[in-house]
């Protein structure tokens, strides 16, 4: 208890700093080189549901003091290396396309002339438009029942879904066992009767998705770039080379048709990703690839075509959400 209250003293002590530019420009250029990953940026912040979503008046706060001290680039020119050498540079990405990317972030993107990529899937042009993990979420608070999928009993114990007989999380069996998209419409299937998540207007904001249009604004913007998540958000280091290949070739597609314009950056769904994946993306034109702090491979490090990133995440405090992503 007591650590608790010293760690939380210490983070607001650290905010106070920071938001009233008292820290050390020595402090603020230790800072490193960095893609910064976002998700959604929601009208509060914390919800019950996951922790992606920034709430949109920390973004502003975040934006503020990036402008303020760091070099903020774009991804393509991150990977060029087009740095300063006065200070921090910084990139921004936001995952999966969330359509509070277009009502709460673009605003505030243009304001503070913020460049940005986002990426984006094909899910909302199917029957279930939406995620699978905020499906899984969402559901883990309606839901208490017992699920069946292709066999499998899962219960719900403290808002997980756990296996009965391999004792592993739903979510573990998506990344790593059946990562392709015929088990997830296995999943929709199994919950259907329990569940609707088009009937919770409680929750749109953290599963609802850009359309055809939104997209289209968004590419339209002088601040951003339109990138892909892959079109099912499969993980793809888990697929066989025929099916990573189908995938990311309908997703440039996709958005191809409806920017006109060539897309070059793929951000890999949960950063999953494999050397075959790799050299896949690059054949068939991605020529900015970007995974995670948690699926970047050793044997990838030096490899130029594929950047890491690191995770922002809901917090007490904005700009200690921003740092503590370093």
């Amino acid at each position: 208890m007591w650590q608790r209250i010293k760690n939380k003293g210490k983070s607001l002590y650290t905010e106070f700093l920071l938001r009233n530019n008292l820290a050390s420009k020595s402090y603020i250029n230790s800072f490193p080189n960095t893609i910064l990953m976002y998700h959604g940026i929601d009208r509060i912040g914390r919800n019950v549901f996951n922790s992606r979503h920034t709430g949109k008046d920390d973004f502003e706060i975040q934006l503020k003091f990036l402008q303020k001290n760091f070099n903020v680039i774009s991804v393509s020119d991150f990977f060029q290396g087009k740095f300063s050498n006065n200070r921090p540079n910084i990139a921004l990405t936001f995952d999966d396309g969330y359509l509070n990317n277009f009502t709460n972030a673009l605003p505030l993107l243009e304001k503070y002339k913020t460049p940005a990529s986002i990426y984006i899937t094909g899910i909302q042009t199917t029957e279930n438009p939406y995620l699978w993990a905020d499906f899984l979420n969402i559901a883990s608070i309606y839901v208490k029942k017992n699920i069946e999928i292709e066999g499998e009993i899962f219960e719900n114990i403290n808002g997980m879904f756990i296996s009965r007989s391999s004792n592993l999380s739903l979510f573990e069996v998506v990344k790593n066992r059946k990562a392709d998209y015929n088990y997830k419409l296995s999943i929709y299937k199994a919950f259907k009767s329990e569940f609707k998540l088009e009937s919770l207007k409680d929750a749109d904001e953290y599963w609802k998705l850009v359309s055809d249009n939104e997209i289209k604004s968004l590419s339209k913007s002088n601040y951003v770039t339109i990138g892909s998540h892959g079109f099912y958000h499969n993980n793809l280091g888990k697929l066989k080379p025929d099916s990573v290949e189908f995938d990311l070739l309908e997703s440039k597609k996709y958005l191809e048709n409806i920017i006109q314009k060539e897309v070059l950056e793929l951000a890999y769904p949960d950063g999953s990703y494999s050397t075959e994946s790799l050299n896949i993306a690059d054949t068939i034109g991605y020529k900015y690839q970007l995974a995670t702090e948690v699926y970047n491979f050793e044997s990838e490090k030096n490899d130029k075509r594929i950047l890491t990133r690191r995770g922002l995440y809901a917090c007490d405090y904005a700009l200690m959400q921003l740092i503590t992503a370093f």
